[in-house]
């Protein structure tokens, strides 16, 4: 539990400090996205760009595929048992979130 509140505490410190922006996804949740994703964002996609284009760009990323696998990991108990395929449709909805509320 310690160790989880100094990761949420260093997470806000680089957010506060420049390095990251927090969005708002709804009423009671916001993502940390790294400021430099949300620069390369705007360069490839355009400002704002579709959503098929902010997409296919998260997609493409390793912070933000992590961040759906983790999203995905906390609201499916079952992860680790699901099948491949169900897997991919989770990150792909997430993604698809994350491209459509923070972007």
């Amino acid at each position: 539990m310690k160790k989880e509140l100094c990761h949420t505490a260093l997470e806000l410190a680089a957010a506060l400090c420049g390095e990251r922006e927090v969005i708002p996804l709804s009423a009671d949740t916001a993502v940390s996205v790294p400021a430099e994703i949300i620069k390369r964002m705007r360069e490839v996609t355009g400002n704002p760009g579709t959503i098929e284009e902010r997409v296919k760009f998260l997609r493409e990323l390793d912070w933000s595929r992590n961040w759906a696998v983790g999203m995905c990991k906390l609201t499916r108990p079952e992860w680790d048992k699901m099948p491949e395929e169900e897997k991919e449709k989770c990150i792909n909805y997430m993604l698809r979130v994350l491209a459509e509320r923070a972007f």
